[in-house]
């Protein structure tokens, strides 16, 4: 099952990227607040007991002067 990161799921996602292997600053919340111009979004995936097994977070911008949106997901997913 995945879910959106949110306020209250926020510190378990991170504390996730950190102790992972492939975790990456680029793939936190504090990475986002760097690149002020971009959203943030993040997204967990749970095994059946509810622990986290897979991230990715995800920046998007939308394009000046074209209809698309630019979505990046920089150093990810974090998972086995």
């Amino acid at each position: 099952m995945f879910e959106f990161v949110n306020n209250s799921t926020l510190a378990e996602y991170e504390a996730f990227n950190a102790g992972h292997p492939y975790g990456h600053f680029m793939q936190s919340r504090k990475w986002a607040d760097l690149k002020d111009n971009w959203k943030w979004e993040a997204i967990v995936v749970r095994s059946a007991d509810g622990s986290i097994v897979g991230s990715l977070a995800v920046l998007i911008r939308n394009l000046p002067h074209l209809p698309w949106t630019l979505m990046y997901g920089c150093r990810g997913p974090v998972c086995d």
